[in-house]
């Protein structure tokens, strides 16, 4: 998370897997914990998706993949990098569990 809070501006908006997950960088700063490493643990699963906008001062970054808090539902996590006086920032970053439509039905039966 280190990097991630390094690359992002200082009224970054980070939303969570939950409706009530909305994060700052103070808030975010406050949440690292060394113990929890494996939460973060990750498998990408499909390849990067970047996209630049066409005068080249924004881009969108995609990234699906497995992490340690969601072993079975694959989350994709999608970045809005601005370019700066001090580099490309984050200015908001979403992460979203992205079951297949397929198991859908499953997990609103098991929610019940």
């Amino acid at each position: 998370m280190t990097t991630f809070l390094s690359f992002s501006v200082d009224g970054v908006l980070v939303c969570g897997t939950d409706p009530s997950e909305f994060w700052n960088k103070e808030q975010l700063l406050g949440m690292q914990n060394p113990d929890s490493n494996n939460a973060f643990e990750f498998k990408y699963i499909d390849d990067r998706v970047v996209k630049v906008t066409p005068d080249g001062n924004s881009a969108i970054v995609v990234n699906q993949l497995m992490m340690g808090f969601s072993p079975k539902i694959p989350v994709r996590v999608d970045y809005h990098f601005t370019k700066t006086n001090e580099g490309w920032k984050v200015f908001f970053m979403n992460v979203a569990l992205i079951p297949k439509n397929e198991h859908l039905g499953m997990i609103n039966k098991a929610i019940e």
